[in-house]
């Protein structure tokens, strides 16, 4: 997405991000790729006002 952990990490936790999963025994997260395309249209056409 070209942004930083951080930012991830604040979109994650005080905005309405979509919700993160995981895989069992992983210590990684994942993002549903369509959800995240909506919810920054969504946040570019607000401009960032959500």
């Amino acid at each position: 997405m070209g942004v930083s952990t951080r930012t991830l990490e604040n979109w994650c936790a005080h905005r309405d991000f979509p919700k993160a999963r995981s895989l069992t025994g992983s210590r990684l997260v994942f993002f549903n790729a369509a959800e995240v395309e909506a919810w920054l249209e969504q946040a570019l056409e607000t401009g960032g006002q959500q």
